[in-house]
């Protein structure tokens, strides 16, 4: 058996080979993500707000994170909060866009949390 492998400090070269493969395969499939990931977010879901005006996206940011807070894992609740600008409660482009992000983002988190991250049949049950 020693004349066949090839060894290279005692464990055969292939193992060597064949465990670099795995790792490299491994790490590109992390290529392509929407969003830089962070802790208690769902890696695959692109939480970045669309173009706008500040209030725009402070609206999109501030209802997906409240979504997060109310409606993710017990892990996912660990890191996210009900959040709202006290001072934009008047202005209707924050208040329709934190509405709308809110309702985009749990349903999300429903869906996710139903069937796993990928299967976006049942957003609306």
């Amino acid at each position: 058996m020693q004349k066949i492998l090839q060894y290279c400090d005692g464990i055969p070269v292939i193992f060597k080979r064949v465990s670099v493969g795995i790792l490299v395969l491994g790490i590109s499939g992390c290529n392509g993500l929407h969003m830089t990931p962070g802790v208690g977010r769902p890696w695959a879901f692109n939480v970045n707000p669309p173009p706008g005006p500040p209030e725009y996206q402070q609206g999109w940011t501030d209802g997906c994170e409240s979504a997060f807070s109310g409606y993710g894992s017990q892990f996912t609740k660990a890191f996210h909060s009900l959040r709202k600008d006290g001072a934009l409660i008047d202005n209707p482009v924050y208040q329709r866009v934190w509405r709308d992000a809110y309702d985009y983002c749990r349903a999300y988190m429903k869906a996710t949390q139903l069937h796993g991250y990928g299967n976006y049949n049942s957003w609306y049950e």
